[in-house]
């Protein structure tokens, strides 16, 4: 009778523990699609505006070639923040970024960039686009 009690506990202790590391799972994997879904913009986006969290710059554009350019840094910047140790302190260029659409809906997120070796300036030929540089100059002058 005691082999069969304490056989009993354990088993009902595996069950409790194996749905607490289940919750946790999936605890886990509803965080990283919450952070994930900055980087998943898609559909007919009309208008960007870029916010430099650092200096405050802004630049705002409706060209499509900016905003495919942007879009290739955003896959950029989704890979530096999967590789970077996020223990690290953001770097400066970790922009706001507000992307308006043709149905008029907006979105806003922010990108935390951190130093990675492999995806060190996800954001750098966005903001090497003469149009785009010199809107973020002008907030120095």
């Amino acid at each position: 009778m005691k082999k069969k009690t304490l056989f009993i506990i354990l088993a009902v202790l595996a069950v409790i523990l194996a749905a607490v590391f289940a919750v946790k799972a999936v605890e886990r994997a509803k965080q990283r699609r919450i952070a994930e879904a900055r980087f998943n913009v898609a559909g007919d986006i009309v208008r960007v505006e870029y916010k430099d969290l650092m200096s405050g710059a802004v630049a705002v554009t409706d060209r499509q070639e900016d905003i495919k350019v942007l879009l290739e840094c955003i896959e950029l910047a989704r890979l530096n923040y999967r590789t970077a140790d996020h223990q690290l302190a953001a770097m400066a260029d970790s922009p706001s970024i507000t992307y308006k659409y043709a149905d008029g809906s907006r979105k806003q997120y922010d990108y935390i960039v951190k130093p990675n070796e492999k995806y060190p300036q996800p954001f750098k030929a966005f903001c090497e686009i003469p149009y785009i540089a010199g809107q973020l100059a002008a907030k120095d002058d």
